[in-house]
């Protein structure tokens, strides 16, 4: 339930953290106070009763990971995901480190009327992604396809079982989510099958059906990315026919 968000957990994240996290970027967070955040709000519906996104759903699983290995998730997704894939332009720097060495695209978030250069620590978000990963478009379009090829999994039914696709609804098209993928329907019947995320940042990874497209992209401000999504979708539907 809570790969597929459908606990009823609480989202630990909220307008009034987002403007926090850009006044003090440097603020190491740690996993008690992501669980403290959610645990002071109701739940969303009983679990297993509906569909809600919550980041929090992902932190309670990184302690799932650690409590079962003995490593931290970071470990162990350099180990079980990176390594495996040579996914060598993507790391997950460890908390306190804003080092951010190479040529990285900046990232803007609005604060006070004004956009500002955001660096926040890697600790903010932790497993449920924001500022916890450092990648490449190319990087994510590697892992989405090994990942849909079930590379990933020691058994073919573990893949089986993440593409089992129930309802769900959100903007941008969010008509399904499996464990942890999504499904979106766009205009002219074209259907994406992957995942979008973002803090300040906005990046996205999703294979295009029917074409059979992957289709990496990555914002440097966390804001729509359908004006850049859908002309691409068009044109590759056109070259299709």
């Amino acid at each position: 339930m809570p790969l597929g968000h459908r606990a009823g957990i609480p989202d630990w994240d909220s307008p009034g953290i987002d403007e926090y996290v850009a006044r003090h970027q440097a603020k190491v967070w740690s996993v008690e106070e992501f669980v403290d955040l959610a645990a002071a709000k109701p739940p969303v519906f009983a679990p297993g009763t509906g569909f809600s996104y919550s980041n929090t759903d992902y932190t309670l699983l990184s302690l799932v990971i650690e409590r079962i290995t003995g490593q931290s998730w970071r470990h162990e997704v350099a180990r079980r995901v990176l390594r495996p894939l040579h996914l060598t332009q993507t790391n997950v720097p460890a908390p306190g480190d804003r080092s951010m060495n190479g040529p990285l695209a900046h990232g803007y978030v609005g604060l006070d009327g004004r956009l500002v250069d955001a660096n926040l620590d890697p600790s903010f978000a932790g497993a449920a992604g924001g500022y916890a990963l450092v990648t490449t478009v190319q990087d994510l379009a590697r892992f989405l396809d090994a990942l849909l090829a079930g590379r990933l999994f020691r058994h073919r039914a573990a893949l089986r079982q993440m593409l089992a696709i129930g309802p769900a609804q959100g903007e941008g098209g969010l008509v399904g989510y499996g464990l942890g993928i999504e499904r979106r329907a766009l205009h002219g019947g074209a259907e994406l099958i992957g995942h979008l995320g973002g803090a300040v940042y906005r990046s996205y990874a999703g294979r295009l059906h029917p074409t059979g497209v992957t289709i990496a992209l990555a914002l440097n401000v966390e804001d729509d990315p359908t004006p850049l999504l859908l002309p691409t979708v068009k044109a590759l539907q056109a070259t299709h026919r």
